[in-house]
């Protein structure tokens, strides 16, 4: 009988330790055909701080549901706890880590009650004291109306302003100002203030 007191006390611990938020912090690394997508992210830029509202009506109904922020193939960290109403759509609002930087973009991230993502959002784009971003990647299309570069993780981003010669294939660090849409349409934007390599 004792053995078996102990054994439920062993396992009560447990269940709880995986419930905490505070062991959330682990890699994002979920099979791609396992997540959502959140429908609605706004905004998509600022700076560190920024409170961003989520809204998605087509994730599967949780017992529980927590909202993370984190970078694409790292750790995440669980900010708060969500809400989900009667046909399980979500509408959260989480406020951007201080300790989010400039050269990377974040995402939020809908977990379930045992901290599995669920959903993730588009990239949110978060901005220095002066409203810029820095990003580093590949070249991708040769200079023109809308020359591009995708990041290092895999984000494609149109070019305009300063972007100096460049080839096809050409690693290349920007630094400027990020927008949704531009003279190249609809997607994301640097007006590139300077080009570092």
């Amino acid at each position: 009988m004792k053995r078996h007191a102990i054994f439920i006390d062993a396992l009560v611990m447990a269940l709880f330790a995986i419930a905490t938020p505070a062991v959330a912090q682990r890699s994002v690394r979920p099979a791609p055909d396992s997540l959502r997508h959140i429908q609605s992210t706004i905004p998509l830029s600022g700076p560190p701080g920024t409170e961003v509202t989520i809204f998605s009506e087509n994730l599967r109904l949780e017992a529980r549901i927590w909202i993370g922020v984190g970078q694409i193939g790292s750790g995440f960290e669980v900010i708060g706890e969500g809400t989900q109403g009667q046909w399980g759509a979500v509408n959260a609002t989480a406020r951007i880590p201080l300790s989010a930087t400039w050269d990377r973009p974040v995402v939020l991230i809908v977990l379930n009650g045992i901290f599995s993502p669920v959903a993730l959002s588009d990239p949110f784009h978060v901005t220095d004291e002066n409203g810029m971003i820095r990003r580093s990647g590949s070249f991708v299309t040769a200079p023109g109306p809308c020359p591009a570069m995708r990041d290092d993780d895999g984000y494609l981003y149109f070019l305009s302003g300063a972007v100096g010669d460049v080839r096809i294939g050409d690693l290349l660090t920007v630094e400027g100002r990020y927008t949704e849409s531009g003279e190249c349409g609809e997607g994301s934007l640097i007006q590139v203030v300077r080009r570092i390599g």
